[in-house]
C-alpha cells in the first residue's frame, strides 16, 4: 500500500496526553449515505473537532449505531497492492492491517468516529474508574534492561492498568482466548531473538510485570511513565499455542505467510483465513466468534480480497460491479468513478488525516544500491533547502488534481489541518528558484562544467527517487519534482517499485532492495504517512534518532535517519510527560523542526476516496484510520 500509520501499527491515543485537550473526531458517517460531491478545499481541510468537555468523553464516548442485519452473504473488496505477509508487527503497510481487520482483533479499536471501543476487552481501562493508576516513590515496580541494555533512570512515577478481557472468548480453532495469550504477546516482544520489529520494544520494555489473575484478568505494571500504553495494546493478540511453535527467530518468515498455510492461524476476529495468495485472499466466518452490534457473530459467511495490478484494474472491477469496497484510492481518483451506476455503488470522497510527502535519506549509505551520485547533498540542511524552495507546490497540485480548488493550506509540517496538536503559525519556505540555487551554491553546488547539472567534489547532483508503481499520480508528482529540480540543476532518476515487498518491507524482507526505505536503499521517497490523535505515535517512530533501523535489532521507523537533539528531546517530552501542555508543545517543537531542519518535504494533505456498493450496509469510513474494515463483524449485503 502506498501509505503506512506514523506509528507503524494502528491508531494510539492515551489520556495521559489528552487531558484538558479539544480533540478532533471524525463525523459518524451514515452506513447508506452517498457523497455525491467532492468537498470543497476548505472542507477537506478539517474534520470537526470535539466540544467535550469530559476527557474520557474524548477517548471513550463512541457513537456507532449499525442496524441489524441479516446472515449470509459473501462481500468481495479491492486492493490494487497486495501484501507479501500478514504479520504487521513486521511490516506496517496498510495493505496487511485492512486483512487483519477482519481477522485479528485486539484489545480494544477505534470507531469511526474517532474513540476507543472494546473489542476483546470486556471494558476500556480508565483512570475515572481506577483501572488506571498513577504510582509514586517506593510503589513504582522496577524494570530489568531488555536484552543486555544498560539501564534506563529509574523513575519516581509509574503507573499500572487493569486489563479484563471479555469472558468465554475463543480461537477459531476453538481454544479458549485468555489472558495468558495476552501476556504471550508482550513476552514475545521482547523476546531477544526477534528482530525487525517496525516499532521495536517501545512500550513494552517499560512493562515491569505482566500480573495474569485469571483467565480474564491481569495487571500490568509500568516502571515509568509512557504516553501510548492504549495504543500498545490495540495490536492484535497472538494465539500463544500457535506462535509458540514458530522459533521466535523465524518468526518474520513463518508465522504468517501469504500462501494456503495461513489456514493454520488461529483467528479472534469474526472471520478466518481458508486460503492466501498474490491474487487475493479468502476469510470464512470465524464460527467461535461471538462479539458483534447484537452479538450475532458475523452476518458475513465470507469476505474475499481481490487483488489488482493496477489501481485502474481495480477501478475498472468496482464499475462492472464485481467489487463491494474499491479502496486506497486518493482524490485523483474520484472523477474516474463517481459516475459509476447507483444501482452498482457510489463513490466517495472525505478528508482523511494523510500526509503526502517526500522523504530525504540524510544517513550513511550502506551500499550504492539506490544512491545517486548526489546523495551527500541531502545530509547538508542548505541542500535540502533548495529542493524544498525549488519545489512549486501550487503549481504540482493544480497538475495533479486540474479543476480542483487549491487549498489553502497546502504540506508543509507533518501534521495535518484539523489535528489538535498542529502549529498553525508554521510558515514553509516559498517557491524561490533563484533562492534554491543560491541555497545550492552556499552548499557548495555549482555547474563546473557548464552541462546543466551542478556538481561537488568531481560527483554531480544525481538523485534516484522512488515511489510506488501502479499509481498514475505518484508517477506524475515524481516526474514533476523532477522537472523542478532539474531547474536548479538537479538530476533526478525515477523508479517505480512494489509497495509492500520492497519499498514498505521489513529489514529482513527488503533490506538489500533498491527503493527499501526501511534498508535506506533511496535518495528520494514519495509516500503518504497517517497520522492519529496521537502526538506519541504520530511522530517517535518516525522521527527519534533512536528508531534509524540500520543498527542494534533493525527495528523502528525512522527511515529517513534523521538525526537532532531537538527533535529527540520533543519525542521524548511525548512519550513520557503526562501534562497536556508538555504534550502540545512538544508537538510544536518537532513541527517546527521538521519544517527549518527539513526531515522530510510536506506536498499536500489528501482526501480518500473510496467505492462502496450499494448492497453493502454497516461500512463506515474512518479518516484516521487506515483499515475501513474495523467492523466486519457488522456488515451484511441486501442482495
Amino acid at each position: 500500500m502506498s501509505l503506512r500509520t506514523r506509528r507503524g501499527l494502528s491508531l494510539v491515543a492515551s489520556v495521559m496526553m489528552v487531558v484538558g485537550a479539544c480533540t478532533p473526531a471524525a463525523t459518524s458517517p451514515s452506513p447508506s449515505a452517498p457523497a455525491s460531491t467532492a468537498p470543497s478545499a476548505s472542507a477537506a481541510a478539517s474534520p470537526s473537532p470535539s466540544a467535550s468537555p469530559n476527557p474520557e468523553d474524548i477517548l471513550f464516548a463512541y457513537d456507532y449505531k449499525p442496524v441489524q442485519g441479516k446472515p449470509g452473504g459473501t462481500v468481495v473488496l479491492g486492493e490494487w497492492q497486495p501484501p507479501s505477509t500478514l504479520n504487521n508487527y513486521y511490516n506496517n503497510s496498510g495493505a496487511i492491517q485492512e486483512v487483519l481487520a477482519e481477522s485479528m482483533h485486539a484489545l480494544w479499536v477505534t470507531t469511526s468516529d474517532g474513540h476507543w471501543k472494546p473489542q476483546l476487552a470486556a471494558k476500556m481501562p480508565k483512570f475515572g474508574d481506577n483501572t488506571v493508576r498513577l504510582t509514586s516513590g517506593a510503589d513504582v515496580a522496577k524494570c530489568t534492561p531488555l536484552k543486555g541494555a544498560s539501564p534506563k533512570p529509574a523513575s519516581d512515577t509509574g503507573f499500572e492498568i487493569d486489563l479484563e478481557l471479555t469472558p468465554g472468548l475463543s480461537w477459531s480453532d476453538g481454544q479458549p482466548l485468555t489472558m495468558d495469550d495476552v501476556k504471550y504477546t508482550y513476552t514475545w516482544n521482547i523476546d531477544p531473538n526477534n528482530s525487525g520489529l517496525i516499532t521495536g520494544t517501545v512500550g513494552w520494555e517499560d512493562i515491569a510485570s505482566f500480573d495474569v489473575k485469571d483467565p480474564t484478568h491481569a495487571t500490568v505494571k509500568f516502571c515509568r511513565p509512557y504516553a501510548g500504553f492504549y495504543g500498545l495494546f490495540s495490536t492484535f493478540l497472538l494465539p500463544k499455542h500457535y506462535f509458540s511453535t514458530i522459533p521466535v527467530k523465524d518468526a518474520s518468515k513463518k508465522s504468517m505467510p501469504m500462501s494456503a498455510a495461513i489456514a493454520n492461524l488461529p483467528t479472534s476476529g469474526p472471520f478466518k483465513f481458508q486460503t492466501a495468495a498474490p491474487t487475493g485472499i479468502t476469510l470464512v466466518k470465524n464460527d467461535k466468534y461471538k462479539g458483534g452490534a447484537f452479538q450475532q457473530g458475523a452476518y458475513l459467511d465470507s469476505i474475499k480480497w481481490n487483488y489488482y495490478k493496477t489501481v485502474d484494474g481495480m477501478k475498472s472491477a468496482f464499475l462492472a460491479g464485481d467489487l463491494d469496497v474499491a479502496s486506497n484510492m486518493v482524490q485523483a481518483d474520484y472523477d474516474s468513478i463517481k459516475g459509476v451506476d447507483p444501482a452498482i455503488g457510489k463513490a466517495t470522497i472525505a478528508p482523511a488525516w494523510e500526509y503526502e510527502h517526500l522523504d530525504l535519506m540524510q544517513g550513511t549509505p550502506r551500499t550504492q544500491t539506490g544512491h545517486g551520485s548526489g546523495q551527500s547533498l541531502l545530509t547538508d540542511l542548505n541542500g535540502r533547502k533548495a529542493i524544498v524552495e525549488a519545489i512549486d507546490k501550487k503549481g504540482l497540485f493544480q497538475t495533479l488534481f486540474p479543476g480542483s480548488p487549491v487549498p489553502d493550506k497546502l504540506g508543509c509540517q507533518p501534521a495535518p489541518p484539523g489535528m489538535y496538536f498542529r502549529d498553525e503559525s508554521l510558515k514553509c519556505p516559498d517557491f524561490s528558484v533563484d533562492q534554491a540555487k543560491k541555497d545550492l551554491a552556499t552548499a557548495g553546488w555549482t555547474d563546473s562544467n557548464g552541462d546543466g547539472t551542478v556538481d561537488k567534489g568531481g560527483k554531480e547532483a544525481v538523485l534516484e527517487a522512488c515511489t510506488t508503481a501502479g499509481r498514475p499520480v505518484r508517477q506524475l508528482t515524481l516526474e514533476k519534482v523532477a522537472e523542478y529540480l532539474k531547474a536548479i540543476g538537479i538530476k533526478v532518476t525515477l523508479k517505480y517499485v512494489d509497495a509492500v515487498g520492497v519499498m514498505f518491507a521489513s529489514w529482513d524482507e527488503g533490506k538489500d532492495a533498491e527503493c527499501s526505505i526501511t534498508g535506506g536503499n533511496y535518495d528520494i521517497a514519495l509516500y503518504t504517512s497517517q497520522f492519529t490523535f496521537d502526538l506519541f505515535g504520530d511522530y517517535y517512530f518516525s522521527y527519534h534518532s533512536s528508531q534509524i533501523p540500520d543498527v542494534g535489532d533493525h527495528n523502528g521507523s525512522n527511515t529517513t535517519r534523521f538525526k537532532d537533539a531537538d527533535m529527540d528531546a520533543a519525542c521524548d517530552t511525548m512519550k513520557n510527560s503526562i501534562k497536556t501542555a508538555d504534550q502540545i508543545a512538544a508537538a510544536y517543537t518537532a513541527q517546527k523542526v521538521d519544517v527549518e531542519k527539513i526531515a522530510d518535504i510536506g506536498l499536500y494533505y489528501r482526501q480518500s476516496v473510496r467505492g462502496v456498493s450499494t448492497r453493502l450496509q454497516n461500512f463506515f469510513k474512518n479518516p484516521a484510520a487506515v483499515s475501513d474494515f474495523w467492523n466486519a463483524e457488522d456488515w451484511f449485503v441486501t442482495q
